[in-house]
């Protein structure tokens, strides 16, 4: 019975997906964000794709020295939120006069140079198939990540069909929400490396490991704070050494064929931009500590808070990984996942930005965290709902009430609290597995023949 609940939850996703999603996306006539009726997708594209797309066109076209949008005069002298708006920036005319279509009247290019090159097959579409196409990606990607979560599920020893199915259900209908369905980044498709790293890592396919590791650095730049954990069980030498492979080819070809102007603009100009960016200007789309502090009615929060928490924390995470160096089978998953979701939870709490999507990044890993919580005692089991009925219930609830007797709308957003609930349970499964005191407290069991 279970089984028939798992497999019948599977089709229904999968007939979500291909019969709805993606013809939709391929054929449904739709209004883009200012005004104009085209025939393109289920979603209009923004900023996010767009960059993309410009970045790929100018490396098709060799035209590195135009990848990054211009300043305009006035802002071009003062750091700070240059890039973040059409009247401080605008996409270099060199490479307008290249795309044919485009649905935005100014880009916000702000990807390192290599990043350009894993985008340029885009260029050889017109902006809108290669949008359909992009999108199409994302849900095939979704779907990839659906079956990351449930085969990590299965070699932690999961065999309910019951959960199974609700790892479909919930992964493929709540991230789409927020990402597919009214956006166009490279959330899915980093999400979906995340999830395939963990299963290469405990496989020791270093191959797999390294293209999964570098993939997500040149779109996303979250997986810095996994390489050292490379360094800790028996080194990964190999998966090492295609990363440094990787790394060496991308930015050797962007010199080659650019030189070294791309990379100078983009260090003086778009990183320290987006590093300094002002949360107040965007606080309805964050939830990280400093965006809730705002929220509470702080006016500032010293970046300094963020690094007192997010060094040591993450800190944490590679001595419980050091602990667990010599662990095997079933224990290692346990410990590579949590490893990742930890680095995760900190990157996302202690970040200057963090969007709301960014809660898609644990996905991968919902099966990990049933099966985390499934070997909880009874007594930390209820210490755990005590934790999540403050986090998703109670918090909300009071920024509700705030929002109408003191802070008026700036605390009215309970979605955030939401999705901060989903990264700090996270982040407390995590640190459990990693610093339990023995594999038998985290109810693992040695059985090599799950993996």
């Amino acid at each position: 019975m279970q089984a028939r609940v798992a497999q019948s939850c599977k089709i229904v996703v999968l007939v979500w997906f291909l019969g709805v999603l993606i013809p939709l996306n391929l054929w449904w006539d739709n209004h883009t964000q200012f005004g104009a009726s085209r025939k393109w997708t289920l979603c209009f594209p923004n900023a996010d794709f767009s960059q993309y797309y410009i970045g790929g066109v100018a490396a098709r076209y060799g035209l590195w020295e135009h990848l990054y949008p211009k300043f305009k005069p006035e802002e071009a002298s003062q750091p700070g939120r240059r890039i973040w708006s059409s009247k401080d920036a605008e996409a270099d005319p060199e490479v307008l006069a290249k795309i044919q279509g485009l649905a935005l009247e100014y880009v916000e290019n702000c990807g390192p140079p290599p990043q350009a090159l894993l985008c340029l097959p885009l260029s050889y579409f017109s902006f809108a198939t290669a949008f359909k196409i992009w999108m199409t990606g994302l849900i095939v990607a979704t779907w990839g990540t659906l079956i990351c979560a449930i085969r990590i599920y299965r070699r932690l020893g999961g065999t309910s069909g019951y959960l199974e199915g609700a790892i479909y259900l919930a992964g493929a209908f709540i991230p789409l929400l927020p990402r597919i369905g009214a956006g166009d980044n490279v959330m899915m498709f980093t999400v979906l490396c995340a999830g395939m790293a963990a299963l290469s890592w405990v496989d020791r396919r270093p191959f797999q490991l390294g293209t999964c590791l570098i993939i997500p650095a040149v779109l996303k730049g979250l997986t810095a704070s996994w390489c050292p954990l490379l360094l800790v069980r028996p080194v990964q030498w190999r998966t090492l050494g295609w990363m440094a492979g990787w790394t060496i080819f991308l930015n050797g070809l962007v010199l080659l064929l650019g030189g070294v102007a791309p990379y100078t603009f983009w260090l003086h100009n778009i990183l320290p931009d987006v590093q300094s960016m002002e949360i107040q200007q965007y606080w309805q789309h964050t939830m990280n500590l400093k965006g809730i502090a705002y929220v509470w009615g702080w006016k500032s929060f010293p970046a300094i808070f963020l690094k007192v928490i997010y060094l040591p924390g993450l800190l944490a995470v590679y001595l419980g990984f050091w602990r667990q160096r010599n662990s095997h089978g079933v224990e290692a998953l346990g410990g590579i996942c949590a490893a990742i979701v930890a680095a995760l939870a900190l990157f996302n709490l202690c970040n200057a930005v963090s969007w709301l999507p960014y809660v898609t990044y644990f996905l991968p890993f919902a099966g990990w965290a049933v099966m985390e919580y499934s070997h909880f005692s009874p007594t930390e089991k209820g210490r755990l709902k005590i934790l999540a009925g403050i986090l998703f219930i109670i918090v909300p609830a009071t920024h509700l009430l705030l929002a109408r007797l003191v802070l008026s709308e700036r605390a009215s957003d309970a979605g955030r609290d939401l999705y901060l609930g989903v990264e700090l349970i996270f982040l407390v499964l995590a640190y459990r597995r990693l610093f339990c005191a023995s594999p038998a407290a985290c109810g693992t069991v040695d059985d090599k023949n799950r993996t």
